[in-house]
């Protein structure tokens, strides 16, 4: 706040807005953050699309990640973006091919927050026999993950009930 009050000149763009949203000012975040997309880094990207969903304007969060994987290609992080905004549109077809095209990129630093996305989608496309087998992989992988193991209680309520009913 300090850096950003006293009118600090050594600070980008990029690392003003960071500040900015870090700070709950999304506006003038994304002043901002519009500036520094121009430098092409996933990073700039990902900020200026994390303040549009923090105010809930997951349309225009959603055209950010697109327009970065349209121009720049594949990036996992932002695959995760896309997706978990989809999930929050209630896209959650659009949000499993978005978390599957991360998964596709192996990339050791997002296979585990992907793999569990990808898991949680097919529970709101109702897929829990899906869900469920994804879920028994994924603890085999992350066996102390915490939300994982809530996830599977739930996934076995699921399971019971579909059980019930067939």
């Amino acid at each position: 706040q300090t850096a950003l009050t006293n009118g600090e000149k050594s600070l980008s763009s990029f690392d003003k807005g960071r500040l900015y949203s870090f700070l709950e000012e999304y506006q003038k975040a994304y002043v901002e953050l519009e500036d520094a997309k121009a430098d092409e880094k996933a990073e700039s990207s990902l900020y200026p699309g994390k303040s549009y969903e923090a105010t809930g304007d997951y349309n225009y969060a959603c055209n950010v990640y697109r327009t970065y994987l349209e121009k720049h290609g594949d990036s996992a992080d932002m695959y995760n973006q896309l997706g978990i905004c989809e999930m929050k549109r209630g896209n959650y077809e659009t949000a499993l091919n978005a978390f599957q095209a991360g998964l596709a990129l192996q990339d050791k630093n997002m296979q585990q927050v992907l793999a569990f996305n990808e898991i949680v989608a097919y529970e709101f496309l109702s897929n829990f026999d899906k869900s469920a087998s994804l879920m028994e992989n994924y603890l085999k992988l992350y066996p102390g993950d915490p939300d994982a193991l809530r996830e599977e209680i739930f996934l076995s309520t699921r399971k019971i009930k579909s059980e019930v009913v067939e």
